[in-house]
């Protein structure tokens, strides 16, 4: 499960309308949890694709430098790279044969439709190990203060 707070998800909306027509992209970083992922933070990046960019992204890889090494200096929060968001410009949230070739395993992948310029219910992905499928992964939105009282946040 990826359980992500409205807020957050309300960025990462915001980053797809301001991006369409084309992909943007960005990183998620938080906790690996019992059963799941909690998001902790949205962090847009530049989409560097060369070419059509409504099909693709490549993300900026400064940005995945310096998320790395900020994360790194917050040692003792548990925080990492959990995963990563884009969008799917006036297509559904399923992963493309460009997602599946660029994938790693072991991160969660964040997909938002965007057709006409407005935003449309995303859905979470893993590839699996063998890197011939992707699998889905239930999203649980929430607001900050339900994940406090649920005590959700227990490391593994």
């Amino acid at each position: 499960m990826l359980v992500v707070d409205q807020k957050i998800l309300a960025e990462v909306y915001d980053h797809a309308r301001r991006s369409y027509p084309a992909e943007c992209c960005g990183l998620l970083t938080g906790l690996r949890m019992q059963g799941g992922c909690v998001v902790h933070r949205a962090v847009v990046a530049q989409n560097l694709a060369v070419g059509d960019q409504t099909t693709r992204y490549v993300l900026d890889s400064d940005v995945l430098l310096r998320t790395m090494r900020s994360l790194q200096s917050l040692k003792g929060t548990g925080d990492q790279i959990i995963g990563f968001y884009h969008s799917h410009p006036n297509a559904g949230p399923v992963p493309s044969q460009h997602d599946m070739a660029e994938a790693w395993t072991g991160y969660v992948y964040l997909i938002i439709p965007v057709v006409s310029g407005v935003p449309g219910q995303p859905r979470a992905w893993s590839l699996d190990r063998s890197r011939s499928m992707f699998s889905p992964i239930a999203i649980r939105k929430i607001i900050l203060h339900d994940l406090i009282d649920a005590q959700v946040c227990r490391p593994d």
